[in-house]
């Protein structure tokens, strides 16, 4: 069985508004990425308690703490991503929250992503070694400008950095904006090291992001991938229908209940129970 999670801030800037969505959709967890726009990095302790608080109170919990770490380019100082990686631990572990989710750098345009390997198993290295007996498992997620584009780069980091604590993060979705297509030309790679699922779909008729099943991220073979597998974590909803960014995305109530909707009739086409 998998478990139904959310990026909050895709429903609401306001914590309380977004949950009260979810409890009517049946979705008991999400993930944390910004609360009233400012990024979860940047919650101070006072912030981080009353995220807890609210959560406490409509019996929530946090599945992952959706960090920007490694979202800088692959030349910057790596020294403020340690730092971040550390305060991530720590609201990971004030709220609960059991991964963590982290990025493999942007390698400069038009060069060969493999010139920069040495680099980024570095840096990605020290990223993880950090959380290390912390108890917060780290996931690596593929998107579009990154090293990791491909599920094929971010597989190659995991089985080379060999860390029991980190996995992948896969988004079909991100590889559908890149040409690939995502089940049959990645799900082989991906579902041997897979921690974690973002869930979004692009048209790439439209060049734009639509509900689950409706673009090109070939939702209905992943999600039979996943049930032929017996996967039983965590399949986050971040739809992007209102506006899509580097950083964030945003979708609002009503499209929400709309990309939820389209999801759990997906997951009842192919017979994957979820919660």
């Amino acid at each position: 069985m998998v478990t139904l999670s959310a990026f909050a801030d895709e429903i609401a800037g306001n914590l309380d508004e977004a949950l009260a969505v979810l409890k009517e959709c049946g979705i008991t967890a999400i993930d944390l990425r910004g609360v009233q726009g400012t990024n979860v990095m940047k919650l101070t302790d006072s912030a981080v308690s009353q995220v807890k608080k609210s959560l406490k109170r409509e019996k929530m919990t946090v599945a992952c703490i959706a960090s920007p770490i490694g979202k800088v380019q692959v030349s910057d100082s790596l020294e403020p991503q340690l730092g971040q990686m550390k305060r991530g631990i720590d609201i990971a572990r004030a709220l609960d929250a059991p991964f963590i989710r982290i990025f493999s750098f942007y390698v400069p345009h038009g060069e060969e992503p493999s010139k920069h390997r040495k680099e980024v198993l570095d840096r990605v290295g020290k990223l993880v070694k950090t959380a290390a007996g912390t108890g917060v498992k780290i996931v690596l997620e593929n998107e579009e400008g990154l090293y990791g584009d491909t599920v094929e780069r971010c597989v190659d980091v995991i089985e080379a950095l060999k860390a029991k604590h980190l996995s992948l993060a896969f988004d079909p979705c991100n590889l559908a904006v890149i040409a690939p297509k995502p089940y049959t030309d990645a799900f082989k790679r991906a579902k041997a090291h897979l921690g974690y699922l973002h869930v979004k779909d692009w048209s790439k008729e439209r060049k734009e992001c639509v509900p689950a099943g409706e673009g090109d991220a070939d939702w209905e073979a992943v999600l039979t991938g996943l049930k032929e597998m017996d996967y039983s974590g965590f399949l986050a909803l971040e739809p992007h229908l209102s506006a899509a960014g580097r950083f964030s995305g945003f979708t609002g109530p009503d499209l929400f209940r709309k990309a939820h909707a389209a999801l759990s009739g997906l997951l009842g086409k192919v017979g994957l129970p979820h919660k």
